[in-house]
């Protein structure tokens, strides 16, 4: 299984969430436990004002909107909307169809750790 990655999510994620002189100091996590779900089209930007894009992701009100998010098959996310997510520990992937978030379950499951880097 292949998932898809937009070139703007890894412009955005490189500029983001790896170069100190745009971001600020980067803060790195090297494990954390988090939730694992999907969310389709709404019509609607994010939280941050941008339009969902496959590599945007919401985040629960623990990580911090710009968080790069890195899984275990090295797939980056960025943290750019929010949801009912909680206040602890969730990340749901944008997925552009059903098909492709079934990928993200059978990927991830409901549970995975994930690499931080915070902005």
């Amino acid at each position: 299984m292949i998932l898809r990655f937009s070139a703007i999510a890894a412009a955005l994620i490189v500029v983001v969430g790896t170069n100190p002189g745009v971001a600020g100091a980067v803060t790195f996590v090297p494990a954390k436990q988090v939730r694992v779900s999907y969310y389709l089209p709404t019509g609607r930007a994010t939280f941050s004002g941008i339009p969902p894009f496959v590599g945007a992701a919401a985040c629960s009100w623990d990580i911090p909107l710009g968080t790069v998010a890195v899984f275990k098959d090295g797939r980056p996310v960025i943290c750019l909307d929010r949801g009912n997510l909680g206040s602890e520990g969730w990340i749901d992937l944008y997925a552009p169809d059903r098909e492709f978030g079934r990928d993200i379950e059978r990927a991830y499951g409901q549970r995975t750790t994930v690499r931080l880097f915070l902005p």
